[in-house]
C-alpha cells in the first residue's frame, strides 16, 4: 500500500486512510454501513424475525415506520442517507448484496436449518434468494414517496416472514 497519493497516481487517499484502488475504498464504506445497521447476535436475530412478524400483522401500513429496528438489513441499507446512492448504481449494488448476504449468512442460515429442518445448502440457498430479491425490489422501489414505500415493504416482509413461517419457532 502507498503511504500518500503523491507516491501513486493509482493509491487513493481519504477518509483517513490510503487506499491502492477505489475498490479497496469502496469495501470499506460497505463495510462501515453494515456495521450501522446490524449487531445482532443469531439468537437475537432470530427472535428480531419473529418479533417482526407479529409487529406486520398487529399493525397499520402508517404505523409500520415506528419500529424500524427490526428491519431486516436490505430494507435499513435504504435508510442510510449517505450511502443511499451506493444502492442506486448498478456496479455497486451486487457488491452491496454479497456483502449483506456475507454479514448475515452466520446468523440466519442456522437459524433457517434449525426452525426449518433444512441442510445447510438449502438454507444458504434461501438466504441468498432472500437477501437478492428483498435488494432488487427495495432497489427498484426507491423512487416512492415514504407512505407507499413502507406499504409495499410490509406486504414483501409478511410474503417473506409467513413463507419462514416465524411464528412457529421456538
Amino acid at each position: 500500500m502507498y503511504q500518500t497519493s503523491q507516491e501513486s497516481p493509482d493509491s487513493i487517499s481519504g477518509r483517513g486512510s490510503n487506499y491502492n484502488t477505489i475498490d479497496d475504498l469502496l469495501e470499506e464504506i460497505i463495510n462501515d454501513s453494515l456495521q450501522l445497521i446490524d449487531h445482532m447476535t443469531p439468537k437475537e436475530k432470530k427472535f428480531s424475525l419473529k418479533k417482526l412478524q407479529t409487529m406486520l400483522s398487529q399493525t397499520d401500513d402508517e404505523e409500520l415506520p415506528k419500529d424500524r429496528s427490526l428491519f431486516p438489513p436490505c430494507h435499513k441499507y435504504l435508510e442510510l442517507e449517505d450511502y443511499r446512492f451506493l444502492v442506486k448504481d448498478m456496479d455497486v449494488a451486487p457488491i452491496i448484496v454479497e456483502k449483506i448476504y456475507q454479514h448475515e449468512s452466520p446468523k440466519i442460515v442456522p437459524v433457517l436449518m434449525k426452525e426449518l429442518d433444512m441442510r445447510q445448502d438449502e438454507a444458504e440457498l434461501l438466504f441468498k434468494f432472500i437477501v437478492n430479491g428483498s435488494s432488487a425490489v427495495n432497489r427498484n422501489l426507491l423512487a416512492l414517496k415514504e407512505n407507499e414505500w413502507y406499504r409495499l415493504q410490509k406486504i414483501i416482509l409478511q410474503f417473506i416472514l409467513n413463507g419462514l413461517k416465524c411464528e412457529k419457532w421456538s
